[in-house]
């Protein structure tokens, strides 16, 4: 929103607004309501094209956010040029959509947080290696429809740490691994229409993925592991959110694969600093406390880590 801002200038954008877009999938839903909140804080009004089919619940809960919502007859994917007439005809300002680079490198912007809060835990906590410049070996997050896991990348790149993509495996047999491996045989936008990600993306996030340097793998967790890691953060950190969005902490505290490969890369002993970024939708914390949280959760989940550091 900052950048749009500083294109733009305030003054415009209160007085025309802002429009994007979703296909009614709860990914880009949660983008528009995002986008909203933001809006709503420097009293800019918010657009939003959504298909004809969209549920009206979805549409009633935009709607609380202050979203003028306008329905399409177009219900497949979304559609910039559709975007672009709609924008024209309300006169409002095209937000960036998810896989453009304003909104990826704003999505970025966790990274940096997380590179704060371990440079203070090194501070106070002498039994953690320091790594120096790059002060996490690893880093874990959603592979989701792309466009956080992108900003991550970009925010990592050339500071020697990992960053690597979690999914839990898809009931429907989608399968990110797989989609990127063959990469090379078509287009990422074209080709990625029929994947295993959420959404459909463009060539940054796309030329981003295929690129080792920039992520190093997609491991998937099952169901089981999602649930138990969701359990923890529930019961350790008071903290709810959906099995998928537990996949990161599931790859970094139960999966054999994640640690084979760990192994695999290093000599024996040696104790890795993992970072573990879970975003979701539906995040929230409980007001009560569980009675069997122990004084110092992050001890448990410590334990749980093993030879990892959460």
């Amino acid at each position: 929103m900052e950048c749009l801002i500083e294109k733009k200038g305030l003054g415009e954008l209160q007085r025309f607004g802002v429009i994007a877009q979703s296909d009614g999938t709860d990914m880009q839903d949660l983008y528009v309501k995002q986008i909203a909140m933001a809006a709503k804080a420097y009293r800019i009004t918010t657009y939003a094209l959504f298909p004809e089919s969209t549920q009206r619940s979805k549409i009633e809960d935009l709607q609380a956010y202050g979203v003028i919502v306008e329905l399409s007859k177009d219900n497949g994917r979304s559609n910039k040029d559709l975007l672009a007439r709609t924008a024209a005809h309300l006169e409002a300002y095209r937000f960036p959509s998810r896989d453009e680079a304003d909104v990826i490198q704003g999505h970025g912007t966790v990274a940096l947080e997380l590179e704060d809060d371990v440079e203070s835990i090194l501070e106070t906590d002498g039994t953690i290696p320091d790594r120096g410049a790059g002060k996490l070996d690893i880093v874990i997050a959603i592979m989701g429809n792309g466009s956080a896991l992108c900003g991550i990348c970009m925010a990592f790149q050339q500071t020697g740490t990992r960053v690597f993509g979690a999914e839990m495996i898809s009931e429907n047999g989608g399968n990110v691994r797989r989609d990127l491996a063959y990469s090379d045989k078509e287009e990422g936008g074209r080709y990625n229409n029929r994947s295993a990600f959420n959404a459909p993306m463009g060539a940054l996030p796309w030329s981003v993925f295929t690129s080792p340097s920039m992520l190093s793998g997609v491991l998937y967790v099952d169901k089981k592991a999602a649930e138990l890691a969701r359990g923890k953060l529930l019961e350790q950190l008071r903290v709810k959110v959906g099995p998928h969005d537990a996949a990161p902490l599931a790859l970094g505290v139960y999966s054999e694969e994640f640690r084979r490969l760990l192994e695999k890369d290093t000599a024996k002993d040696r104790v890795w600093n993992v970072g573990v970024i879970v975003q979701s939708e539906i995040s929230m914390l409980e007001n009560e406390r569980p009675e069997a949280l122990s004084e110092s959760p992050e001890d448990d989940l410590k334990h749980y880590m093993s030879d990892l550091w959460l």
